[in-house]
């Protein structure tokens, strides 16, 4: 679904904009 896939991309850019914080 694209609710699913929005979702997906959601996780994705929060895990990002965690390791660049951490980085």
């Amino acid at each position: 679904n694209d609710l699913r896939l929005e979702i997906s991309a959601g996780e994705d850019m929060e895990r990002l904009a965690i390791e660049t914080l951490f980085e």
